[in-house]
């Protein structure tokens, strides 16, 4: 590795992000890095590129990937108000009850509509193992199957 590629991976440089909302959470590279205040949020990061996503109830997320320089470092993130996608949950095997954000979505397989954004997603069928993940609704459709593993049997 070179001295400008070391120089490079070490240097963090404040990094400008405006949205039209306040109260978004960025989330970095995966990480979540806090909330916009008045619409804006400053943080210190590497050079180099980077995956932004803002999140906020009711509005979908907005994702940028931008390579990050000295010249290269005010974004605009603007967020729009969510819409309903269509979902669609299927399992292995049926009949599996799902909960989204807490609320009872149905039993699988089901197809409804749902807003778009993030959420926890719990799916409960008796003599399986309860999957507890997070679930990415996004326009126009999202479509997932979880696999459910069975309890091993007792002798």
């Amino acid at each position: 590795m070179s001295v400008d590629e070391r120089f490079k991976q070490s240097t963090y440089i404040p990094v400008m992000v405006n949205s039209n909302e306040d109260y978004a959470t960025i989330i970095v590279d995966e990480e979540e890095m806090g909330e916009l205040e008045n619409k804006t949020i400053t943080l210190d990061l590497a050079i180099g590129t980077h995956t932004i996503r803002l999140e906020k109830s009711g509005f979908a997320p907005k994702e940028i990937t931008e390579n990050i320089t000295t010249k290269n470092n005010v974004f605009k993130v603007a967020i729009d108000p969510a819409m309903q996608a269509v979902v669609e949950i299927k399992t292995i095997p049926d009949g599996a009850e799902i909960f989204i954000d807490n609320i009872k979505f149905g039993i699988s397989p089901k197809s409804s509509f749902f807003d778009s954004g993030t959420y926890p997603i719990r799916i409960v069928k008796e003599n399986y193992d309860t999957i507890e993940t997070e679930i990415t609704i996004i326009e126009p459709e999202t479509r997932k199957t979880f696999e459910l593993k069975r309890y091993p049997c007792k002798a």
